[in-house]
């Protein structure tokens, strides 16, 4: 029945060299909120910061956060599943 329908949130977190995790990420969230799709250009902006942070001495580490919400009914199992980065 759709009311037994009850949503599970997940928040998967990630730390780790700046270089492995924008090579899991699809999106960017920028300094003014928005979402935009992570592409070869902001993928050079991101290498050019880390680059010249490492080499200023300061140790650089990249994050981030998936979304993931599990929809399962009580009366069977999966329904779906819907993540958002």
């Amino acid at each position: 029945m759709e009311n037994d329908v009850e949503p599970s949130h997940y928040l998967l977190a990630m730390k780790g060299a700046p270089e492995r995790i924008i090579d899991v990420c699809t999106t960017i969230l920028t300094s003014d909120g928005r979402v935009e799709l992570l592409d070869d250009e902001w993928r050079d902006k991101i290498n050019r910061a880390y680059l010249q942070l490492g080499g200023m001495g300061e140790r650089v580490l990249g994050s981030s956060l998936h979304y993931y919400y599990y929809y399962y009914n009580t009366g069977s199992r999966h329904v779906r599943t819907e993540s958002y980065y």
